[in-house]
């Protein structure tokens, strides 16, 4: 708002001369390392506490559902905001958000139906988007993940078909 001279001057003058912009910008670069830690650590506890919500407490379907849209808002936001600072960091929140999602798709389906193929489909649905993000955003081991889990889940649903007994 203020041009960079007239805030150097209020600098100066409210630090009495001893203003050091280095100080300022050491101070800025400790706390945006505490945040990153923060979001990370915030992002990591979200894949277990999503698990928690879904299989071990007993709240109420629309408050499973709003906690568990709520992590996905979170880890969207924390994707779209690394992606803008090209930050490595883009990655974690990727498999945390892929992850959440199908979390939450699994959980909407166990919720109105339980058709096995429906689950199946579920689990291809999100593999293949999987796989989709990987090729987009250039991320081979997503993608790797998303084709291993299309065939883990393809191999899982015959392999039933054919008993080995």
């Amino acid at each position: 708002m203020l041009p960079q001279n007239y805030c150097d001057y209020l600098l100066a003058l409210y630090t009495k001369g001893d203003y050091e912009e280095e100080e300022v910008l050491e101070k800025q670069g400790m706390k945006s390392k505490i945040l990153l830690v923060i979001q990370v650590f915030l992002l990591l506890l979200m894949v277990p506490f999503s698990l928690l919500v879904i299989y071990f407490t007993q709240f109420k379907m629309i408050l499973q559902l709003s906690i568990l849209l709520f992590f996905i808002s979170y880890a969207l936001w924390v994707f779209f905001y690394h992606r803008k600072k090209k930050s490595s960091f883009i990655y974690l929140s990727l498999n945390v958000l892929l992850l959440l999602f199908l979390f939450f798709s699994l959980f909407i389906t166990k919720v109105f139906t339980f058709n096995e193929w429906l689950v199946v489909a579920i689990f291809l649905v999100n593999f293949g988007l999987w796989s989709l993000f990987g090729i987009k955003l250039k991320v081979k081991y997503i993608t790797i993940l998303g084709i291993a889990g299309i065939i883990i889940t393809l191999f899982y649903k015959i392999s039933h078909l054919f008993p080995l007994n």
